[in-house]
Parts: structure tokens; sequence; C-alpha cells
């Protein structure tokens, strides 16, 4: 059971990845309608996204020792998520910004990936 709680946890990070990485995608189109399908779907799941990570986040876990530190650990990734998406959005009024920002967020979302794929989160 308690394992279940921590893949709910992983689970809510790696969709948050997901929406964050199609959002970042979408952007890069000229025009919004011009990204597939498939892609603008998933960066339209942001905002529920990262509401469930927020409330997640902002949850108590209680747990074995284990299990307490990966999600610790899970909702720290979540919360730099956030920030640093929202420093994204911030920034959309000047291009060299915007540009920056898409950058560090972009390397962010690659870093936590990894982190995820491997298992050592």
């Amino acid at each position: 059971m308690k394992g279940a709680r921590v893949r709910v946890f992983l689970r809510a990070l790696g969709e948050l990845i997901d929406s964050l990485d199609a959002t970042l995608q979408v952007d890069e189109f000229a025009e919004r309608d011009e990204a597939p399908p498939s892609l603008r779907a998933q960066a339209e799941l942001l905002p529920a996204r990262l509401g469930s990570a927020d409330r997640l986040a902002a949850g108590v876990f209680k747990g074995n020792t284990l299990d307490t530190a990966r999600v610790s650990e899970v909702t720290k990734m979540m919360r730099q998520l956030d920030q640093a998406y929202l420093e994204y959005r911030r920034s959309q009024d000047s291009d060299s910004r915007a540009q920056k920002a898409g950058t560090e967020l972009a390397g962010m979302l690659d870093r936590m990936k990894a982190q995820v794929e491997s298992g050592n989160v």
C-alpha cells in the first residue's frame, strides 16, 4: 500500500514534466494551432497538473523513512518546476529573458526526467 502512495507522487511528477515539456515545445511554434494536436493536448493539461502537484506538495506524507525521503524529494522537484515555470511565464515580455528562462526550464526538465527514469528519486 505504501509503495502505491509513493507511485502517485512519482506519476504526478512525471505528468507535470510531460506537460511542461509540451508547453515549451508548443511555445516554439509561431501560432499555437501549428503545433501537433497531441502536443497541444498535453500542454493544455498543465494547469490541472500544476494544481495537483501543488496539492500533493502541500500535504503531509507519513510513511517509512525511505518512502518519506522519496516523497520529500519528489515534492521538492515539483516546487522547483513550479517556480521555474513561473519565471518562464514572467519573462515573456522580453525575448532574451524568455529564451534564457526557457533554456533553464528545459535543462531542469531534462535533468529531472533522467533522475526519474533512472529511479534516483
